[in-house]
């Protein structure tokens, strides 16, 4: 049915509008409202949406203009009026005349209202009102369409970036950068206290928002649309933060190594905490990334997080260190292997010793070179001895670019990644790197590349030979799979998967998961002050207090603490304190 408009003045306007009509529907304005072309059609379509529609109502903004792309989430909402109202003719039989009770003699006769969230209207101020539940329908139809005016805003939890560097910083610092030239998002970093000067650096350079952890966890800056964390969460502190970040949660889940290997915590209980930590928070998460097809499959299997909500998002390989190399001090002369990363259990650095020893028995005259830090739990550095064997400890950026370019070979013998970046770091300086084609290794390379035979040193000895005296075409092929992995192409499939989280509908799981984190937040904060009130009192205050001497009853204590709290009582009360002290003392 084609609408009847009506500019008008007030409801008496608006009805008189409504008798003219006839049997039309009717489109009414209020003054000064300005309505995009194409805008009565639209908001007719959207009242059409089901048959108990009374009204329909579009967002009121700064320009007035047709949201392009928009899903059409169509959210019903509570109340309606102006500034610029369609009214189907049914609600006007039943409900009318239009007046300020028609929208809610509407509701209450079974109708509903709706919002047109492609159709934005101007010129008018926002009817205001109680704001949307933040995570309904409503809420998400306009932030989509403030979204399709303009770009997501997006917080990344960079809280990684601390002096170290390892892979999870890397990862962190290049998604930062990429997304930061792609351009689309409006971006803000959640730095730690203190920040790595590299990380520091780089910051500067980008001019990137930077917020603290105290800020988020205070509710002092807003939600963003989503939150990305591209590491894997450890604590509920974590999971806490995040959802005062974004309004949309998205983790990067490397790998379940830690999930899985009691032997990387100092106890039985921290392992349980962090595995209970890791289902919360992949159950929290609208959406969880995975950087190989393997990693995503092992969580799937694990029922870790459903299959519609992962997505794969390969990470990049293309990146340089800017660094210098630099010798390390102390290497001997002469050519060597170099194992390069921590001693966990599953980097499997012994059996780079025995490949060592394999390859010295068939003549090849080298070392092997282990830079690295020792981790806390789990680690493989008393089992590390052996003739040519150096262990460098950690080392900079600038050492380890010397030690890749010098290297005749990198030993990567790691039984399980989530992706595996040190082969494409060994080919872009043009050395190669021996790896066996396990876990993720199987899926981003070709497994004929993979040289090491699990676990048979003599076996994997007789494959390395070859390429140890003519690496070149094994270094090629490497590069050569590398082109499918650029940071650009992560920030691209990362910024799809923003669009596209927001546009789904909140998880029950998730509301429920968030109301519930945040309980435990704020028990955890009170506990915190509790125990700070215990050190600050001592056993003697406690005494006077708590069973089971209690020395002062609850008369006796709220009496003292009146005469404390006046001023006109409370040096009397102390120095008469003070003077039976002195007393008791003598």
């Amino acid at each position: 049915m084609e609408p009847v408009p009506g500019h008008v003045s007030g409801f008496d306007a608006a009805q008189a509008v409504a008798e003219q009509a006839g049997r039309a529907d009717v489109l009414l304005l209020w003054p000064d409202v300005v309505v995009p072309e194409g805008a009565p059609e639209r908001l007719s379509e959207a009242a059409g949406t089901d048959t108990n529609v009374a009204c329909a109502v579009p967002i009121v903004g700064e320009t007035a203009q047709i949201v392009p792309g928009s899903p059409q989430v169509r959210p019903r909402v509570e109340r309606v009026g102006p500034p610029c109202l369609y009214v189907r003719r049914a609600a006007l039989d039943l409900c009318g005349p239009v007046d300020e009770g028609f929208s809610d003699r509407c509701v209450r006769a079974g109708f509903v209202h709706v919002l047109a969230d492609d159709v934005v209207v101007a010129g008018a101020e926002d009817p205001g009102g109680a704001p949307p539940d933040r995570l309904g329908a409503e809420a998400r139809a306009r932030r989509l369409a403030r979204v399709g005016l303009s770009r997501p805003s997006l917080t990344l939890d960079a809280r990684s970036l601390t002096e170290r560097m390892t892979g999870t910083q890397l990862h962190t610092l290049e998604v930062l950068r990429a997304l930061h030239a792609h351009g689309d998002t409006a971006l803000r970093v959640i730095v730690p206290e203190p920040i790595g000067s590299y990380a520091a650096a780089v910051l500067d350079e980008l001019g990137v928002d930077r917020v603290g952890y105290e800020e988020i966890r205070h509710g002092r800056v807003p939600r963003t649309d989503v939150v990305h964390r591209p590491f894997q969460v450890t604590s509920a502190d974590d999971i806490g933060v995040l959802g005062l970040s974004g309004e949309r949660v998205v983790v990067t889940h490397q790998d379940l190594i830690s999930y899985r290997n009691p032997g990387y915590h100092a106890s039985a209980d921290d392992w349980h905490h962090h595995r209970r930590h890791t289902r919360e928070a992949l159950g929290f998460a609208d959406l969880v990334v995975f950087g190989s097809r393997h990693a995503l499959e092992d969580a799937v299997v694990d029922d870790l997080v459903a299959r519609h909500r992962a997505r794969l998002v390969p990470i990049g390989a293309d990146h340089v260190s800017a660094a210098e190399p630099v010798r390390p001090a102390g290497l001997a002369e002469g050519d060597f292997l170099l194992c390069l990363g921590t001693d966990y259990r599953h980097k499997n650095r012994p059996f780079a010793i025995e490949l060592l020893t394999a390859l010295r028995e068939r003549g090849w005259d080298g070392s092997l070179v282990l830079a690295g830090p020792p981790v806390a739990h789990g680690g493989t550095r008393d089992e590390e001895a052996g003739e040519g064997v150096a262990d460098l400890g950690p080392v900079s950026e600038g050492e380890k670019a010397w030690l890749y370019e010098h290297a005749a070979a990198v030993v990567y013998p790691t039984t399980y990644e989530g992706f595996g970046l040190i082969p494409f770091e060994a080919a872009a300086h043009g050395t190669a790197c021996l790896w066996a084609p396990v876990a993720s290794l199987a899926d981003v390379l070709p497994p004929e590349l993979g040289l090491l035979v699990p676990w048979d040193a003599s076996a994997s000895a007789e494959r390395v030979l070859p390429v140890l005296r003519d690496p070149a075409n094994h270094v090629e092929a490497v590069k050569e799979a590398a082109r499918r992995y650029t940071w650009r192409a992560t920030a691209e499939a990362l910024r799809d998967v923003y669009l596209e989280v927001l546009t789904l509908p909140a998880r029950l799981a998730s509301t429920a998961a968030a109301d519930a984190l945040a309980g435990e937040l704020a028990r955890a904060e009170w506990e915190a002050r509790y125990w700070k009130l215990r050190e600050d009192i001592g056993p003697t205050g406690l005494s006077l207090v708590e069973p089971p001497d209690r020395l002062l009853d609850e008369e006796a204590q709220r009496t003292l603490a009146g005469l404390a709290r006046r001023s006109a009582t409370r040096g009397a009360l102390l120095g008469l304190l003070r003077a039976a002290r002195r007393l008791s003392r003598g």
